[in-house]
C-alpha cells in the first residue's frame, strides 16, 4: 500500500525502508513486552496492551477513513490509453 503511493523510481527505496521500520517496530515491541512480563507479570502486560489496542485501533480507523478518499494508486503511462483509442474499430 505505501509504496503503491510513491513514485515509479524510488518505489523499492521505498518499500525497502517501510519493511525495515516494520521489523524495527517490532523487535522494540517484543523487547518491550519480554521487559514488562520480567517485572510486573503477565496480567499487568495485558493491561498496557489492552490499553495501547484501545487508543492505537480508534486512531488507525480515523487515519483510514480519512486517506480513503485518494488513496488511489496512480496509473502508469503504458495504461493510459485515451478511449478515443481504445475504443475505436480498427480501419479496415
Amino acid at each position: 500500500m505505501t509504496s503503491a503511493r510513491a513514485p515509479d523510481e524510488p518505489r523499492a527505496k521505498v518499500q525497502g525502508l517501510v519493511d525495515v521500520a516494520i521489523a524495527i517496530a517490532g523487535a522494540a515491541g517484543g523487547l518491550a513486552s519480554g521487559v514488562a512480563a520480567a517485572f510486573a507479570g503477565y496480567p499487568i502486560l495485558a493491561v498496557l496492551c489492552g490499553a495501547l489496542a484501545f487508543v492505537a485501533a480508534p486512531a488507525a480507523i480515523a487515519a483510514a477513513r480519512k486517506g480513503s478518499s485518494h488513496a488511489r494508486p496512480k496509473r502508469s503511462g503504458r495504461d493510459r490509453k485515451s478511449s478515443a483509442t481504445r475504443h475505436t474499430p480498427a480501419a479496415r
